[in-house]
């Protein structure tokens, strides 16, 4: 359902600048006039708490799940539908 998803979030800076954790993911959908619609996480269903370091597609032959990293965290799995 999405054509790009990123992640972020960086806790490792100095306290008083505070830490960059305000992003819960972003969806991104490509629509017919060639230009990307967004895709709330409630929408979505891809809400991702913490440091993301890494996403990736993988297809099994029970579907496409995406795998996020994150640091300090578990495994996030999602089934692409």
């Amino acid at each position: 359902m999405f054509d790009s998803f990123l992640g972020g979030n960086f806790y490792g800076i100095k306290p008083e600048v505070g830490r960059y954790d305000a992003s819960y993911g972003v969806t991104f959908v490509g629509t017919p006039q060639h230009t990307f619609k967004y895709i709330s996480p409630a929408e979505s269903g891809l809400f991702v708490k913490g440091e993301v370091r890494d996403i990736r597609e993988v297809n099994t032959i029970k579907g496409k799940y995406i795998m996020v990293a994150r640091i300090n965290d578990s495994l996030q799995i999602f089934l692409k539908k």
